[in-house]
C-alpha cells in the first residue's frame, strides 16, 4: 500500500495510465514481497527444521543401527544353532560308517592272510623241490 505523500509525488512524474500501470504491479506484488525481518524469521524456522530433521536422522540412523545389530546377533545365533546340529549329525554319521567299517575292515584283513597263504605256501613248496633238486636236502 502507497503512503499519500507518495502517490501524489508519483502522479506527477507519471503519467495517469503509467501510474495505474505502477500500483496495480504494486498491489500484486505486495503479497508475494517479504520483510526483511519475516525474511529472517522464515530463515530461523528453517534453521530449527532443518536441525530438527538431523536430530530424527541421527535417532534413524540409530534406530537403524539398532535392527541391523539385532539381525546380526539373530543371524549369528541361528548360524551357531545350525553349525551344532550339522557337527551333530556329522558325528553320528562318522559313529555309524565306524559300525560299517569295522566288519568290513575285518573282513579285507582276513582276505589278506588268505591271499598271503596261497603265494607263501607255493613259495615255500617251490623252495622244498629247488632244495630237493640241488641237493640240499638229504631225503
Amino acid at each position: 500500500m502507497l503512503l499519500f505523500d507518495s502517490v501524489k509525488k508519483l502522479e506527477k512524474a507519471f503519467t495517469k495510465e503509467q501510474f495505474d500501470a505502477l500500483v496495480d504491479l504494486l498491489d500484486q506484488r505486495q503479497g508475494m514481497l517479504a520483510s526483511s525481518r519475516e525474511i529472517i524469521d522464515v530463515k530461523a524456522a528453517l534453521k530449527a527444521d532443518i536441525v530438527g530433521v538431523r536430530n530424527e536422522l541421527k535417532n534413524g540412523n540409530a534406530d537403524v543401527r539398532n535392527e541391523v545389530i539385532s539381525d546380526i546377533a539373530a543371524v549369528r545365533s541361528e548360524l551357531k544353532n545350525c553349525m551344532t546340529q550339522g557337527f551333530s549329525e556329522l558325528r553320528d554319521l562318522e559313529s555309524r560308517l565306524k559300525k560299517v567299517y569295522e566288519p568290513v575292515h575285518s573282513e579285507i584283513k582276513s582276505l589278506e592272510l588268505r591271499f598271503l597263504r596261497w603265494p607263501l605256501g607255493v613259495g615255500i613248496a617251490l623252495l622244498v623241490v629247488m632244495a630237493k633238486g640241488f641237493g640240499w636236502i638229504g631225503f
